[in-house]
């Protein structure tokens, strides 16, 4: 189940702390919901996304390949090279790495 859903409703080049790869929608999530950041993990299919969580500092951060209409391979981006990024592909994959980090 979700306990929430975050968006960004503003235009791309507005000034909105919101907007990935700036961390406040993660911001709010954890204030609203009692997180820590440096325990979570960020799933996402866009450089932004990884960025955002990096930006937040989460723990670790899950790029999906593959099945992501965006990324069928792993695009050659700087924001992806890092310690803290697994790339893996899709979401059935990353669920199964998220449920071995638990054990």
């Amino acid at each position: 189940t979700f306990d929430a859903h975050y968006y960004c409703p503003h235009a791309p080049d507005a000034p909105c702390d919101c907007r990935k790869p700036k961390p406040g929608l993660l911001l709010q999530a954890a204030r609203e919901h009692d997180l820590d950041l440096s325990t979570s993990y960020m799933i996402g299919d866009n450089p932004s996304d990884i960025e955002a969580g990096q930006n937040a500092n989460l723990r670790q951060n899950l790029f999906l390949i593959g099945d992501s209409h965006l990324f069928p391979t792993l695009p050659d981006d700087p924001r992806l090279k890092t310690n803290d990024v697994h790339a893996l592909n899709g979401l059935q994959p990353a669920v199964t790495w998220l449920l071995n980090q638990a054990q």
